[in-house]
């Protein structure tokens, strides 16, 4: 009975740190995705200015990651699913 117990106190507490750790890697990619954007909509000048900072800063993923990238990282989908 304990022993029961305890596995379904743990597999709760698996669930819990995968939903935090999903919304951690959630807005990480909103404040970057927040922080391109206004980079891209500055005018010329500004966006000479930003970008050796924004290069150093930027930590959106790269285009090249791909869906297996940003599902490693956190964003997990159903096994169907091919789609992100």
């Amino acid at each position: 009975m304990a022993y029961r117990l305890t596995l379904r106190q743990d597999a709760i507490r698996w669930l819990r740190e995968r939903r935090a750790q999903l919304y951690v890697d959630l807005l990480t990619e909103a404040h970057a995705e927040q922080a391109y954007l206004a980079f891209v909509t500055s005018s010329d000048i500004a966006r000479e200015q930003m970008r050796e900072v924004f290069a150093e800063t930027d930590t959106r993923l790269p285009p090249e990651a791909g869906p297996a990238r940003r599902q490693g990282l956190g964003l997990r989908q159903p096994a169907g699913d091919r789609d992100i």
